[in-house]
């Protein structure tokens, strides 16, 4: 997942949505490879063991030049021209 660029940094800890804190390990580049194989790459990603599902900023997205759109249950992450991301809301997350 992490690009080999896991940097282990002094301690932070996030508040997560049901109130329980998780403490932060790292934070590194991580590769998001589209269906047609292309890359889009956050930088800054924060390493969370203890969170039960991976979170992905839309404004780190936004950063990194890439549009995100949500219309109809659906989110879509593209790059240029280029589809990169496309999922189904799932249990209240896209």
């Amino acid at each position: 997942m992490f690009n080999n660029s896991l940097v282990v940094q002094e301690e932070e800890i996030i508040k997560m949505v049901d109130g329980s804190n998780c403490e932060v390990i790292g934070s590194g580049t991580v590769k998001i490879i589209g269906r047609d194989g292309i890359v889009c790459a956050p930088e800054a990603v924060r390493y969370v063991p203890e969170a039960r599902y991976n979170l992905i900023s839309i404004r780190v997205l936004n950063e990194e030049g890439c549009q995100v759109q949500v219309q109809q249950g659906v989110v879509t992450v593209s790059q240029g021209n280029k589809v990169i991301l496309k999922r189904e809301k799932l249990g209240g997350l896209y």
